[in-house]
């Protein structure tokens, strides 16, 4: 996870130098090679959620008696992660269609 953190500063800098540039900007090849790992990393969310599956289909969830951490645990795993999957994969794409327009069109 460390290198993810690094990672994620590491293109958020990237991505903020580029488009900071003003249309009239020269964006140097060699500036643009020096950033290059980052206009194509990825990073995204693996989630481990079996054996959060097995507790639920076993009907054991509801013996969880404090009602809000139930919630919580069912909020975290059947709508949280999936949203936070679901736009991780949108920024991947968007990031990916940027970084090939930038490689494209450098001057």
């Amino acid at each position: 996870m460390n290198e993810d953190v690094e990672s994620y500063i590491g293109t958020s800098k990237t991505f903020t130098f580029i488009t900071s540039l003003k249309i009239n900007e020269i964006a140097l090849q060699y500036i643009i090679n020096k950033y290059e790992r980052y206009l194509d990393n990825t990073t995204g969310l693996n989630a481990n959620d079996g054996r959060f599956e097995g507790f639920k289909s076993s009907g054991k969830i509801g013996h969880i008696e404090n009602v809000q951490l139930q919630n919580d645990i069912l909020d975290l795993y059947e709508e949280d992660i999936p949203h936070f999957i679901g736009n991780t994969n949108a920024n991947t794409k968007n990031q990916l269609e940027f970084a090939s327009f930038i490689k494209d069109n450098v001057i």
